[in-house]
């Protein structure tokens, strides 16, 4: 009981110094715990696809638009979720959750989603730098943009149930390849479509995407809070 004791005190006021930390000092630790991993989506998404696709939109001309668009669609979905699933790990993670059982529901969806939407805002403005080679730039914005945000469901819905931030790669790299030799306008979880985008077609195809990533946001943070009162209930018992 004393050892119990002195591990949740120990825990509460390793956090409790975390909680009185600015918000861009959390971050920093968060970004700090996963290493370098965070800098990988901003040297492929800022760097290198912009200048891969210059080069050959500029040696081949309109002949390369849809292989460009294809490598938009491959890479910055993934990678706008890419930080975001590695911090996730902390808090699913069989490794850290005892840590942060009570860092709560609420605050687990936040610190993810600041992750995500920072990534998407950049990746996004990336595009906005392909103005010159894409017919349809405003629909193409719209579709990377409701891919992006089923990414994050996903992830989030595969980090849950997998607590490994590998395996969640894993899985959404088989999806992304899926979509990149499969494409269909009937089925919208294939979402790789290269006409123009139309009302009817957002509704039908990737509108319908975000509504499944807010059931999967849905279901992780519910499970989640249900998980975290067990917790706390169990914690509260075991250390009295």
């Amino acid at each position: 009981q004393n050892w119990c004791f002195a591990a949740c005190s120990h825990g509460r006021g390793w956090l409790y110094m975390l909680y009185r930390k600015s918000e861009l000092k959390k971050h920093k630790y968060f970004l700090k715990s996963i290493h370098g991993l965070w800098i990988l989506p901003i040297v492929i998404i800022n760097l290198i696809v912009p200048l891969f696709n210059l080069f050959i939109y500029k040696l081949n001309d309109n002949d390369m638009v849809i292989d460009i668009e294809k490598i938009i669609f491959f890479f910055f979905p993934m990678f706008s979720v890419w930080t975001g699933v590695f911090v996730a790990e902390i808090f699913f993670s069989d490794k850290t959750k005892d840590v942060f059982f009570f860092y709560g529901n609420k605050k687990r969806f936040e610190t993810t989603i600041v992750y995500f939407l920072c990534s998407l805002i950049n990746a996004l403005a990336v595009i906005l730098l392909h103005f010159y080679c894409i017919d349809d730039f405003i629909g193409f914005l719209f579709k990377i943009l409701s891919v992006a945000v089923f990414y994050y469901g996903l992830s989030m819905l595969v980090m849950f149930f997998s607590k490994s931030a590998p395996i969640t790669i894993m899985v959404l790299l088989l999806y992304d390849l899926i979509n990149t030799f499969v494409s269909s306008t009937e089925f919208f979880l294939l979402y790789e479509n290269f006409k123009i985008l139309t009302l009817k077609m957002f509704l039908t195809n990737y509108f319908s995407l975000i509504i499944v990533a807010a059931i999967f946001i849905t279901v992780v943070f519910k499970k989640s809070s249900w998980y975290l009162t067990g917790k706390k209930c169990w914690k509260r018992r075991s250390c009295h």
